[in-house]
């Protein structure tokens, strides 16, 4: 009985100190911070991209299917957005990082969500522009709500408040305002 007692304790020990499980690293997972910014960062990087090779279908794929579902004319906005931003991206700044929302269970439904609220000015060889972008990272009740929701755009010289970071009109709107602010 006291070899089987003994046995129990060290397997105990060692399943519930242990760091890994296959590939899959628990420590890393429930312990180490996620980069939201670089999340957000690497996404608006894909967007400029897409926009500087004037891909169309680059930039849509980069918006959630519930966003691309509840925006207005989409198709005609991204032509918009395409013939509005001008030139090739010399730099940009993301003033400092992302703001992050999100809920675990709010409603009762064990549903996990994670929002990044990020705003960008861009410079390029011909104009500069601002972005505000709200970015859904994960959704554990509805996939289609992961990607781009809501993008606004607007050239520096058209902001109203130019010392602050843009935030469009704060409606959130999905899918793609230009030329809004507050």
């Amino acid at each position: 009985m006291r070899k089987v007692c003994m046995i129990l304790l060290i397997a105990m020990a060692v399943l519930l100190t242990s760091c890994t499980v296959g590939d899959f690293s628990t420590n890393k997972r429930l312990f180490m911070p996620v980069d939201y910014t670089a999340a957000a960062n690497d996404c608006f990087e894909e967007l400029i991209a897409a926009l500087q090779k004037r891909d169309s279908v680059a930039v849509q794929s980069l918006f959630s299917e519930n966003a691309l579902c509840e925006a207005q004319n989409m198709e005609e906005t991204v032509s918009t957005l395409l013939d509005y931003y001008q030139g090739e991206m010399i730099a940009y700044d993301d003033w400092g990082g992302a703001n992050l929302d999100g809920g675990m269970n709010d409603d009762g439904t064990g549903r996990y969500w994670t929002a990044v609220y990020s705003t960008y000015d861009v410079e390029t060889t011909q104009d500069q522009y601002r972005f505000a972008m709200e970015l859904i990272l994960r959704d554990s009740a509805d996939v289609a709500n992961v990607g781009i929701r809501s993008l606004y755009v607007i050239r520096l010289e058209d902001d109203p408040e130019p010392q602050f970071a843009y935030r469009g009109d704060g409606e959130d709107t999905p899918g793609i305002n230009i030329h809004k602010s507050a």
